[in-house]
């Protein structure tokens, strides 16, 4: 068996870490062959077992200028998917259309590519091509799949499945491609219902599965009664409300004199100068740290060594973040919105505290004073890891996916 893992750059820059997590399994695994197909590439590259090939060829085509974007719209017109889908952005999300052009073009790119990635004369039946995102790469190896015969499996999670997540509420395209494809499987339940409430897939191609985290094999200690530290790790962009965190901390650092607040954020992104240069003499009660975006090794590494009281996710949108699992893992209680697959990993007064989904600051502030108010804090630790072993365990999860896999690749 081969898989053909397509990625959006992984192995190259700091993103996907869900990636790594799920190739340290199949580095145990013998007779198949894994190739890593990244779309991008960066100059940054990770380690990786010497039994996995890299091919860069996607990543060497681009669809970035305006020039390139015009010529594969025009040439989306000799597909009906063209005008099923012009139509219905026309009557129902017409100040959409600039979205659908952009995705339509991308879509042809995308297989214009894959026709000459494939060869016609080859037997591909026991090759399972494996996307990682639900996006046009996706859409495109549909498109193409009967004549190649390859098996199509596909992962969703968050941006790549919400309309919420979209300008205008508008997902170009997936509503058409709901055939021509073996799996589609969502990281949690949550994000598998929402799949079949609102796009058109039979039930018998949609399934869910949990991402996995390697066991540390080890809880975090906490910190004594009168410190209190805090981490964060996301994306620093709009849907991730860093500002709804800094503000509770600052409410938190005026109500409570009698505790040293420190803040440690792991992540970067284009919001981060701007709410440095907002908040910073706002925070002084509050000593933190950026640290931008680092290797999985060195998060690890941070969370071993450090005294770590409470993880802390704001999100407005989500489908189920590693970065809580991690967190779990470690046994680091959570607070959270609940929103997409969050509550499968967070028991409210159990393992961390649910948010309402449009939380505000206060209710933030609140939430954490409770938890420093509560008398079963070491419990919520314990309970933390004993969630992550039982549902997130990186090797109990992938052994279950990997089942899956060889099924499908089996024509099972």
């Amino acid at each position: 068996m081969r898989i053909i893992l397509i990625t959006s750059e992984y192995p190259y820059g700091l993103n996907e870490t869900f990636i790594q997590n799920e190739l340290k399994y199949y580095e145990k695994i013998k007779n198949f062959n894994i190739t890593l197909l990244p779309s991008k590439r960066k100059d940054h590259q990770r380690k990786l077992n010497s039994r996995f090939e890299i091919d860069n060829s996607l990543s060497k085509k681009k669809n970035k200028t305006i020039v390139s974007k015009v010529y594969f719209f025009l040439k989306s017109l000799k597909f009906r998917i063209f005008y099923k889908e012009l139509f219905r952005v026309l009557f129902f999300k017409p100040l959409a259309i600039r979205h659908f052009a952009f995705s339509i073009s991308n879509f042809t790119f995308y297989t214009e590519f894959f026709e000459s990635y494939f060869d016609i004369k080859k037997n591909y039946k026991n090759v399972v091509v494996y996307t990682y995102w639900n996006n046009e790469i996706t859409y495109a190896l549909q498109q193409i799949k009967n004549k190649y015969n390859f098996k199509l499996i596909s992962r969703v999670h968050g941006y790549d499945l919400f309309k919420e997540r979209r300008p205008f509420n508008y997902m170009p395209l997936k509503i058409q491609f709901f055939k021509n494809i073996n799996n589609v499987f969502a990281v949690s339940k949550n994000t598998l219902n929402y799949l079949r409430e609102n796009y058109k897939y039979g039930k018998e191609i949609i399934d869910y599965s949990y991402l996995g985290v390697k066991d540390p094999k080890q809880i975090t200690r906490s910190n004594n009664s009168n410190k209190f530290h805090i981490v964060s790790c996301s994306r620093i962009v709009s849907v991730k409300r860093i500002d709804i965190l800094i503000e509770s901390l600052i409410n938190l650092s005026n109500k409570r004199n009698d505790i040293n607040i420190h803040w440690s954020h792991f992540g970067d992104g284009y919001l981060k100068n701007k709410l440095i240069k907002k908040y910073k003499h706002k925070l002084s009660k509050v000593t933190y740290m950026f640290y931008g975006n680092v290797e999985n090794e060195k998060l690890y590494d941070f969370y071993s060594k450090n005294k770590i009281d409470l993880f802390v996710n704001c999100s407005e949108s989500e489908g189920l973040p590693i970065s809580i699992l991690e967190a779990l893992s470690f046994g680091i209680p959570v607070i959270a919105p609940d929103i997409g697959g969050v509550s499968e990993a967070i028991k409210n007064k159990w393992n961390g505290i649910l948010l309402k989904k449009n939380h505000n600051y206060e209710d933030l502030s609140d939430a954490i004073v409770n938890f420093l108010n509560a008398s079963n804090k070491s419990l919520y630790k314990v309970n933390s890891y004993k969630t992550f072993k039982s549902k997130f365990e990186l090797n109990s999860n992938y052994s279950k996916f990997f089942e899956k896999i060889k099924s499908i690749a089996q024509g099972n």
